[in-house]
């Protein structure tokens, strides 16, 4: 993308806004990680907002700082500002198939999804070696990790549109992405 996703036109608001506001009756605390010279829309009070020190380290550095926000007794909810169907519902289907797992994952179209998870924070400590060995990648840590993956053949049975997991990389995906939900509200008006 050539700009922040966080701030893209999503419908009346931000594609960041709209996640934040199906996902926050479901979250206390939530929690935004970004990049220090990311221009970010205004954040409700309830919203606590993590600045990386460092910029450009990767998902796993601004994982490893949102953990030390959240507490350290329950699973904690993973994703990126980039999905803009995901429902709050998406954390008890998770939480039902966490058990003993250090965290849980989706698969979509054959591709591992580590933004859409849930992982316990007991695994700090393998996040922060893993960034002091030159790691970025969360695919790197559920390698070090106990890692259930849903399949996708399970997960259409959550969510049978496989809507949940569209994810916007490009501005095409943008474009398809926003025409398609603008579509479908005005469709339910």
């Amino acid at each position: 993308m050539s700009r922040a996703k966080a701030s893209l036109p999503w419908g009346s608001t931000t594609l960041l806004e709209h996640l934040l506001h199906k996902l926050q009756p479901r979250f206390e605390p939530l929690v935004v990680v970004c990049e220090g010279q990311m221009s970010l829309p205004d954040l409700s009070p309830q919203i606590q907002l993590v600045i990386d020190p460092i910029s450009h380290l990767g998902p796993l550095a601004g994982f490893s700082n949102g953990l030390g926000h959240v507490p350290d007794d329950r699973p904690v909810f993973l994703t990126g500002c980039d999905f803009p169907f995901l429902q709050s519902t998406i954390v008890d289907f998770l939480l039902d198939r966490l058990g003993d797992a250090d965290a849980v994952v989706t698969q979509w179209q054959g591709i591992i999804q580590p933004l859409v998870g849930l992982y316990h924070p007991r695994i700090a400590h393998t996040v922060d070696e893993q960034i002091a060995s030159g790691k970025r990648s969360l695919m790197d840590l559920l390698e070090q990790i106990y890692c259930k993956t849903i399949l996708e053949s399970e997960w259409l049975r959550f969510d049978p549109s496989g809507q949940m997991l569209m994810n916007i990389n490009t501005p095409e995906e943008y474009e398809q992405t926003h025409k398609y939900y603008l579509s479908s509200i005005s469709s339910s008006e």
